[in-house]
Parts: structure tokens; C-alpha cells; sequence
């Protein structure tokens, strides 16, 4: 902005200004836009830090807050990459993390989709048993905005 005030923008013309960027931006071929991210996570807060990061980076977001949800939305959305919480419970049929991974495994559609376990470092050792289900990487708690967007790449081979 112009340092004297006659030569700045008056509001209506700022908010044009920005208009047409965010159009400019809404048009621009991107690899975010269209990938699709599974957040199941119990911890609310979390959940929506975690959310929050993804869309200001351009990516669609679901979240579910126990397994069962997280196989429905799974099935439903197609995600591009699932970021699942290691003490996630059932919430029916499907009674953890262990069996979600299952499940989602077992499915033609979703068995290559990469799902990034979330766990606190005092949970050590569970790391193990989750890889073996199926598991591409993991993320230790707390996380940062640059954890949660290295594990996009995985969406990218």
C-alpha cells in the first residue's frame, strides 16, 4: 500500500484488488484441490488443528472421530490419504485402529491408499504391530504444520 493516503485504495477497490486474486488462485490447476484427506482422530482438537493445516493448503478434508466412521467415510470419499490416530476406538463392529487397517486393506479400492499412524511417543511399541497391519509411515504427537504437510507427499508416490 502507498505510504500517503490519497494514493492508497479505497475499501471497495482493496476488496476487488483481493477478489481477484482469490479468483486468479481458484482457477490455477492444482494437485491439492483435488486430493481427498481422512482424519480419524478421538481428540477433537487435534482433529481440527490438523484440518485447519490440510484446507489452507488447498486439500478437501473428512474427518471421523472413531473407526466405524473412519470405514464409512473411507468407503464413501476415497480418500487420498488416511492420517489415523493409533488410539482410535470401534464405535460398533469395528473395534480399533488395527481392525480399520484391516478392513481397509481387505478392499481392492482402498488397499493402496496410504495411511499415516498418529501416536504419542509414550505409546513406544505400537508402532510395530501397526506396520505389519499396514501402515505407510508415523507421526509423533504433537505435530507441527510441516509434519502434516511432509506426509502429503505419500499421496504422490
Amino acid at each position: 500500500m502507498a505510504k500517503d493516503a490519497m494514493d492508497r485504495p479505497n475499501a471497495a477497490e482493496a476488496l476487488e484488488r483481493v477478489q481477484r486474486i482469490i479468483d486468479r488462485a481458484r482457477s490455477m490447476p492444482s494437485t491439492a484441490k483435488e486430493a481427498k484427506v481422512l482424519i480419524i482422530d478421538h481428540d477433537d482438537k487435534d482433529s481440527c488443528f490438523i484440518r485447519n493445516v490440510l484446507e489452507a493448503d488447498g486439500y478437501r478434508v473428512a474427518v471421523a472421530a472413531n473407526a466405524r466412521e473412519g470405514v464409512n467415510l473411507a468407503f464413501e470419499q476415497s480418500p487420498s490419504l488416511i492420517l489415523m490416530d493409533a488410539r482410535i476406538r470401534g464405535g460398533s463392529d469395528v473395534p480399533d485402529g488395527l481392525a480399520f487397517l484391516r478392513v481397509v486393506r481387505s478392499d481392492d479400492k482402498l488397499r493402496n491408499v496410504p495411511i499415516v499412524l498418529m501416536t504419542e511417543k509414550t505409546l513406544l511399541g505400537v508402532e510395530g504391530e501397526f506396520t505389519q497391519a499396514g501402515v505407510a509411515d508415523v507421526l509423533y504427537k504433537p505435530l507441527g504444520n510441516g509434519d502434516i504437510l511432509e506426509t502429503t507427499k505419500l499421496m504422490r508416490g
